[in-house]
């Protein structure tokens, strides 16, 4: 063959052995066929190359011998990606604006094949379906409208064309389908990469850095992440290239295939606005994407497709969802301007805009939900800190799940709502709980000890007669005779009781 390639090494490190290994140095002594498994039989398709870590970037060396060397033709390609990505073929489909993205299962060695997700799965071919004898309108796209494609999702394709000095971001368009679900797309990080091409008698040499940012995709504590080295070759202009990769059973688009590298969080990725060390104490384990120069959190999620209010699919479709999520941090006023929050508000499967709320006092951290379910009451009670009478700092907090099958998706009404008093750190039993459930059943259960219980109940709202001492809670029933009042007041056994 004209124009054969062979690498060399520019120095010696220890020896990459595998697929599984983690380090922050990488040596890749043979390149592969792409795609391909088998190890090339003759020095023709042999290559050596290495990648290491430096500073705040990814640095990839390479020493190419090549007798036919086509500027702008010939180039290497870097993948990168998060080490939550295994696959990024999907089944896509256009509803209400929004890009739909399904999948035969979750489970990642499984190709997403169009054909065997309509031929053996229970996706609806008509738009209306029966349930319980009443005819409902499907929700999801037409069957004949869904197309196989790639979504790229957590990862980063850099390609470097010989005698240029920076990379290209090259697979941004397969971004488009998160456009509608992150509200905004990645930005283009070639600006963030640097190249050193040199060419000598035998080929050249090309040094590649990546700044950290190229990741695009990353996590608040990233721990590794994935990459592989990809280099094609022609032998004069307009010919197909020969392809080669640093990783056996490459196939294009498949980060379960790459490399992983450690990160050993040396590289800082915080969503802006937010308290880095707060946001370490809560714990929070946060996605990230590279959006309009800032890091923005994201969440994702999979689940049974929901056809229709009442039918989800029980044949193992799945549908993924991504949305953006809003972090704000604060210190609260005096005189509790020792607690830090951390607010996040997102959109994910539900039916509700979810907000988690994370109070952080004295390194304890006290986690809550955004005050309620159904509607957006403001908080003057609830997810407030204040003084107990024995000057000890408490919380009113909220929570909720779903009661039903159904509750979390997106036709789901039913939910159980909890309101509680807890001190910081405290492992023992609420100074005080209620319990809710007011769709459909219509019940309320108030205090830990006395349990007052309420039937046909519309709504109850919670306000402080004396601070930390005593509160009411008003009861507003279906009907007028259903209207109750309640006063619970601190005792000295250390809890809340209802006062008759």
């Amino acid at each position: 063959m004209v124009g054969k390639v062979i690498f060399s090494f520019l120095f010696t490190i220890i020896t990459f052995t595998g697929l599984s290994a983690q380090t922050e140095e990488l040596i890749m002594n043979t390149f592969y066929p792409l795609p391909g498994k088998s190890q090339p039989e003759t020095p023709d398709l042999s290559a050596r190359g290495a990648i290491r870590l430096q500073g705040d970037s990814i640095v990839v060396e390479l020493q190419v011998t090549d007798d036919q060397v086509v500027l702008g033709e010939d180039r290497v390609d870097v993948w990168l990606a998060l080490p939550e990505v295994q696959f990024s073929d999907y089944l896509l489909g256009k509803s209400a604006g929004k890009t739909r993205i399904f999948r035969n299962s979750s489970e990642s060695g499984e190709v997403a094949s169009l054909e065997r997700f309509l031929k053996n799965g229970d996706y609806p071919k008509q738009r209306k379906l029966s349930v319980e004898g009443v005819s409902r309108e499907v929700t999801v796209p037409p069957a004949e409208a869904l197309i196989e494609d790639y979504v790229h999702f957590g990862m980063a394709q850099y390609s470097f064309l010989t005698g240029a000095t920076s990379a290209k971001h090259a697979n941004r368009a397969q971004y488009k389908a998160l456009e509608s679900q992150l509200d905004g797309l990645p930005d283009d990080m070639s600006a963030f990469t640097s190249a050193r091409f040199e060419r000598n008698a035998t080929g050249y040499t090309l040094r590649m850095a990546l700044h950290h940012h190229c990741l695009a995709f990353a996590a608040f504590q990233l721990s590794a992440f994935k990459i592989v080295v990809d280099v094609f070759d022609v032998d004069a202009p307009g010919d197909k290239p020969l392809r080669m990769s640093s990783t056996p059973n490459r196939f294009t688009h498949r980060p379960y295939y790459f490399h992983t590298l450690k990160a050993g969080n040396r590289w800082r990725f915080t969503p802006d606005g937010v308290e880095e060390e707060a946001l370490k104490k809560t714990g929070i384990q946060l996605l990230v994407f590279r959006k309009k120069g800032k890091w923005q959190a994201l969440g994702y999620g999979a689940g049974a497709i929901v056809y229709t209010e009442g039918i989800v699919s029980e044949a193992g479709l799945v549908e993924y969802n991504f949305y953006p999520i809003e972090c704000r941090y604060r210190k609260l006023d005096p005189p509790f301007d020792a607690v830090e929050e951390i607010r996040l508000r997102y959109n994910d499967v539900s039916p509700f805009e979810q907000r988690d709320i994370y109070f952080i006092h004295n390194n304890q951290v006290t986690i809550s939900k955004g005050y309620r379910y159904l509607s957006a009451e403001a908080e003057s009670f609830v997810n407030q800190p204040f003084f107990l009478p024995d000057g000890r700092m408490a919380f009113v907090l909220y929570d909720y799940e779903p009661a039903d099958h159904l509750g979390w998706g997106e036709y789901g009404r039913l939910a159980d709502e909890f309101i509680y008093i807890q001190v910081p750190g405290s492992t023992g039993s609420p100074l005080f709980s209620c319990g809710l459930r007011l769709e459909v059943i219509r019940a309320a259960s108030f205090g830990e000890l006395d349990k007052v219980s309420c039937e046909q109940v519309k709504s109850v709202s919670f306000e402080w007669i004396e601070k930390g001492k005593s509160f009411l809670i008003q009861v507003k029933g279906m009907q007028r005779e259903a209207d109750k009042q309640m006063r619970f007041a601190w005792d000295a056994s250390g809890v809340y009781r209802h006062i008759p």
